[in-house]
């Protein structure tokens, strides 16, 4: 399937946004007395400003539940996932098994009330592997 760019970004947008919900929340079987995933992150190198709250990652993780994004770099807005911007470049992979992976050169992912609410990947190409049941 051949899609213009701004089709194509829209596209790869809908469905890193499915597989990364999908992958971090809880199922719709999931106890209701288990707390919800917790997102972590872990960097090689990190530097922040203290002021704006800006934080300059390498080799970063982020883990949400079953999910992990790696990427060589990333700027995030806050230090927390209350509410934040993550924008991740170079080799950005996204593994959320069982469900598929993402490899992509950018992805944005937003956090508000420490959910994920929204990932927009581009890249030359953006791939995507879904696995169904």
């Amino acid at each position: 399937m051949t899609l213009p760019p701004t089709r194509m970004k829209l596209f790869v947008t809908a469905l890193a946004a499915g597989l990364l919900l999908a992958a971090g929340t809880p199922s719709a079987t999931a106890r209701s007395d288990e707390p919800p995933a917790e997102i972590t992150y872990d960097a090689s190198a990190m530097d922040a400003d203290g002021k704006t709250h800006v934080m300059h990652l390498k080799d970063v993780t982020i883990t949400y539940g079953t999910m992990t994004v790696r990427a060589d770099r990333a700027l995030a807005t806050a230090g927390d996932f209350k509410n934040s911007r993550w924008t991740l470049d170079g080799n950005v992979r996204i593994n959320a098994e069982p469900r598929g992976n993402l490899r992509s050169d950018e992805a944005i992912v937003e956090f508000q009330d420490n959910q994920l609410t929204r990932a927009t990947a581009t890249g030359n190409p953006a791939e995507f592997d879904q696995k169904r049941a």
